[in-house]
């Protein structure tokens, strides 16, 4: 869901409803249909009985392009594609008391402010406190860590790499020093940008941090998430 893993038509039929056991996972997610740019076509679900339902719970039929090869796609819809259905979605699997395998309709949802996607740095959580043991989870989260970057020995910053040789470093001091997080247990968020890296994977220096408009609504709405959820929002 996060990472915009996609199906063909047929692997969905084969995978995720008719083979017994990963037909029983699929039965408690919200699908998509997306077309060849990536955009939402539709959203659907599994029902008991292997056809497919759309939002209104009526019949749903994959677009007639969708077996060719350069047709659509199925994919686990990210909520913030489901914008204005996401409520309905919500109730259809409190109805069908569907216990989805983890948060999908009920994740929170966020995005950036206009005036935010028009800079180079997400001022909304800098000048934010946190313990450091809280920082230190955050860098062990999957999808964090790949930049941790060093000063006088103790950890300063941690990041998260993106799809296109990019990666969201934010910036803490005073930092700490791994198996002596006594000495350093509250840390300060000084920065957060989005930079380029080459493809070793090495970033590119503060100057050349691109705008934040260049993070997608799903990016954008995880990373918002993981700092809220790191400072205590």
């Amino acid at each position: 869901m996060v990472t915009g893993r996609r199906w063909s038509g047929a692997e969905f039929q084969s995978v995720f409803i008719e083979h017994p056991l990963l037909r029983l996972l699929g039965r408690r997610l919200v699908w998509g249909e997306f077309d060849k740019t990536g955009d939402l076509r539709a959203a659907f679900r599994i029902a008991e009985d292997g056809t497919l339902a759309d939002v209104a719970d009526e019949h749903f039929e994959f677009g007639p392009d969708m077996a060719t090869e350069r047709g659509g796609s199925i994919g686990v819809v990210h909520p913030v594609h489901l914008a204005a259905e996401l409520p309905r979605w919500a109730e259809i699997c409190h109805d069908y008391e569907i216990i989805q395998p983890f948060p999908q309709v009920g994740r929170p949802v966020f995005a950036l402010t206009a005036e935010e996607r028009a800079t180079h740095r997400l001022d909304r959580f800098c000048d934010a406190q946190l313990p450091t043991d809280r920082f230190l989870a955050l860098h062990r989260t999957p999808g964090w860590g790949g930049a941790a970057l060093w000063d006088s020995g103790r950890t300063v910053a941690t990041g998260r790499r993106l799809p296109g040789h990019r990666i969201l470093i934010v910036h803490v001091s005073p930092g700490y020093r791994e198996g002596r997080l006594a000495d350093t247990p509250q840390q300060t968020i000084t920065d957060i940008w989005l930079s380029p890296t080459d493809s070793h994977g090495r970033r590119g220096a503060r100057t050349d941090a691109l705008p934040l408009d260049a993070l997608d609504p799903v990016e954008a709405s995880e990373i918002i998430a993981d700092l809220t959820v790191a400072t205590g929002g």
